[in-house]
């Protein structure tokens, strides 16, 4: 037995000498290259194209069993050219032998340098690539013989879904090009010096991970971009069970070209974890950034449902950063603003989550320019859409980011050129809808629950505590119902409405003052107190229509104001001459300066709107030394008033003062001619001291000079114009006109 197992060892080993040096022998005694026209010509026999080896190829066999290929070249289809498809300046691969004999496969490497591959698309939209090869005719397949069933084949371990066990030491592509063009679109695509290099890959083992490098420039010629991209990252793929995974992803793009605003753009993007299982339906990141255009954006996200019924959740967050200068460099530059340090801190904190018919922010935290916003928010059913919304801020200031320069001026119509028409088109047409039918249509799917709160707000000037507005949307009728504020010791609140389920789209609106302080408003919102007092005000308005006229013709509604214990600032009708009897310049002084105000009890009128025209004819100023009554119209459709008042002062005739004109042009001041005949009997008949005195308070009041009133009083000044003397009191007219732009008789 032992001769027999001695026998049997020397056998094995002679044969395994036999093969060791058979494998050493071989690559002496075959030369490979003695093959490459019969491998070109199953080449073209196969796919219609030359191949053509430029260099050597060498083969060894142990303990590596390898090839190394020299230069090479596969022809294009000949209907695109005579040009090279792909072309490689060498190819080095090497597989462990003794392994092989057990299924395993270990590649030591896997080399590939100068690989060039043009592909092209021709006006028909057909690839250089399509004809490499077709579906192969199906082999037709011999009956089963009746009464028997097919056998089963035994179940490998691939074919069971198994990964065979692949090692692959490393893989390194250097000095890439892949070239794109579409010569029907004229698009064109290159991709340059692409070197790909990879760590240890094991494909039997779900939880390696190998680390990988990529770098390569990109070029479009249309539009005109140069990129140059880097990425890493430690990645792994089971194919078996669907998973592909990165960690510690870091990718960089810096692309130069006039799409570009500012003729570049760099971007930067890691990730500590990206996870796609397709078997699970599941893909999710983890330490997502994005780092654009100087600004910094965070993400975490999960998704599940890949296939079937998507839903997603996460988190951004987005660094406070300078928001104008993104825009900018974006080629969207912002207006400039009143304060030009508005938007340059821009934060924001945001939690998501949704599906395809629904999505919702839980948790919303904004910080804008220092000025801290909170909410949530939600929409369900895109097709009828359900919103809501809850905003809450500390404290906002609405005027810095207004516009610097306001509206700007229209240009007057060149000589011999027809001014177009402002409200509508140039030979009569009609207005532009307010609400065109599809923003209609959207309205009267939405319903809408809001509510928006804000400790303090300024806008235009004026200084709003505790503002709150509720709004709701049902059917086509939206409503804020209420808006309320407080403002300079008094309180505001509004209710309002559209209805845009009729033809014409329909509003509603009522809104009260109490108790409002209307110099520090008038002050803050104009810098001019010109009028003072508790002000109280109740508005009502409605009104329907498709365009801008048609609205302010439909308008009707009513309005009561009363302002209580107030007084014009800045001149004195009556005046005060308690001053005189002060003997302390100081005093004396300071009771001067404080008289240049006429004091009142009550200012009230009431008004009706009709058609869009706004009528009053009760306005009364009712004071100790000072009366007045007025009435007239005031045409909002047309833009036109026409408006008079009559002035009582003690010992003077009556003053009327009349408002005409268009409103952007409105035009004030004096009936002379009346005013002058008045005067002058009034002067004859009243204390010399007192007349001249109330001569001077009505001069101040109207923004006449002293000579400017007595021309008047000698009724010198029939045409109604004032005088053209340099100086200037800003009188009572004066303030009233600047609010309408208009301008002096």
């Amino acid at each position: 037995m032992n001769k027999f197992l001695k026998i049997l060892l020397i056998l094995v080993g002679a044969v395994a000498a036999l093969i060791i040096a058979a494998m050493i022998v071989l690559p002496m005694v075959v030369d490979p290259n003695d093959y490459k026209d019969e491998i070109a010509a199953l080449v073209k026999e196969n796919t219609g194209r030359e191949l053509v080896f430029s260099g050597d190829l060498k083969l060894s066999v142990f303990p590596w069993l390898g090839v190394e290929i020299g230069p090479t070249r596969l022809s294009d289809d000949p209907a695109f050219g005579k040009r090279d498809f792909v072309s490689l300046q060498g190819v080095d691969v090497k597989v462990a032998l003794l392994p092989l004999l057990s299924g395993s496969y270990k590649v030591k490497n896997l080399t590939l340098s100068g690989l060039n591959v043009v592909l092209t698309r021709d006006a028909k939209g057909r690839g250089n690539w399509e004809s490499l090869g077709g579906a192969a005719e199906a082999a037709p397949q011999a009956a089963e013989p009746k009464g028997q069933e097919k056998t089963a084949e035994p179940a490998t371990a691939e074919g069971a879904g198994g990964l065979p066990d692949v090692t692959v030491g490393a893989v390194s592509v250097t000095d890439a090009q892949v070239a794109y063009q579409d010569l029907a679109t004229g698009e064109s695509y290159t991709i340059t010096g692409l070197t790909l290099q990879t760590g240890r890959l094991q494909l039997a083992d779900p939880s390696a991970f190998t680390d990988l490098t990529l770098a390569f420039k990109a070029r479009s010629a249309k539009p005109a971009i140069d990129a140059d991209v880097t990425l890493s990252a430690r990645a792994n793929m089971n194919e078996d069970k669907k998973l592909f995974a990165l960690r510690d992803l870091d990718l960089k793009a810096a692309a130069r070209g006039s799409v570009f605003p500012s003729g570049q753009a760099d971007a930067a993007v890691t990730a500590q974890a990206i996870d796609v299982d397709m078997g699970a339906q599941r893909a999710a990141v983890q330490g997502l950034t994005l780092a654009a255009y100087k600004l910094r954006l965070a993400a975490d996200a999960t998704v599940t449902g890949l296939d079937a019924a998507p839903a997603y959740s996460g988190a951004l967050t987005l660094e406070p950063g300078d928001l104008r200068a993104a825009l900018a460099a974006l080629g969207s530059p912002l207006p400039e603003m009143k304060d030009p340090a508005a938007l340059t801190r821009v934060g924001a904190k945001v939690r998501f989550e949704g599906t395809t018919a629904r999505a919702a922010i839980p948790e919303l935290a904004l910080d804008l320019d220092g000025a801290a916003v909170t909410g949530a928010a939600r929409a369900d059913d895109f097709t009828h859409p359900t919103v809501s919304f809850a905003l809450a801020a500390d404290a906002l200031d609405a005027d810095r980011y207004m516009s610097k320069g306001g509206a700007a001026k229209a240009e007057p119509a060149a000589s011999g050129q027809k001014a177009e028409k402002k409200d509508g088109a140039k030979d009569g047409g009609k207005d532009a809808g307010l609400i065109d039918e599809a923003t209609r249509k959207a309205l009267r799917a939405l319903v809408l629950d809001g509510k928006v709160d804000v400790g303090a707000l300024t806008v235009s000037g004026a200084r709003l505590e505790k503002v709150h507005m509720t709004v709701t949307a049902r059917d086509g009728l939206l409503r804020i119902d209420p808006l309320t504020a407080l403002l300079y010791g008094g309180s505001y609140k509004t209710t309002a409405q559209l209805d845009v389920r009729p033809a014409a789209p329909a509003f509603k609106l009522d809104a009260s003052l109490d108790k409002l302080g209307l110099g520090n408003l008038l002050k803050d919102m104009t810098g001019n107190e010109f009028l003072s007092g508790n002000t109280d005000l109740a508005l009502n308005l409605a009104g329907a229509g498709n365009d801008a006229k048609a609205l302010l013709r439909s308008l009707s509604g009513a309005a009561n104001l009363a302002v209580l214990d107030g007084a014009f600032h800045g001149f004195q009708i009556v005046p005060n001459d308690t001053a005189k009897h002060l003997q302390n310049d100081a005093q004396r002084k300071a009771l001067e300066s404080a008289g240049k105000r006429q004091e009142f009890d009550a200012i009230r009128a009431s008004f009706k709107i009709a058609r869009g025209v706004v009528s009053n004819n009760d306005l009364s100023l009712a004071s100790k030394n000072l009366n007045a009554k007025g009435g007239g119209i005031v045409d909002l459709a047309a833009g036109k008033m026409d408006y008079l008042a009559y002035v009582d002062i003690p010992a003077m005739p009556l003053l009327p003062l009349r408002a005409d004109g268009p409103l952007d042009d409105l035009s004030y001041g004096l009936d002379t001619t009346e005013f002058a005949k008045g005067l002058a009997k009034s002067v004859l008949n009243a204390p010399v001291n007192l007349g001249k005195s109330v001569l001077g308070g009505v001069g101040g009041a109207l923004g006449l000079t002293d000579d400017d009133s007595a021309k008047k009083s000698s009724g010198s000044s029939g045409s109604g114009t004032s005088g053209s003397s340099d100086k200037s009191s800003g009188g009572l007219l004066d303030s009233i006109g600047s609010i309408f732009g208009g301008s002096k008789k």
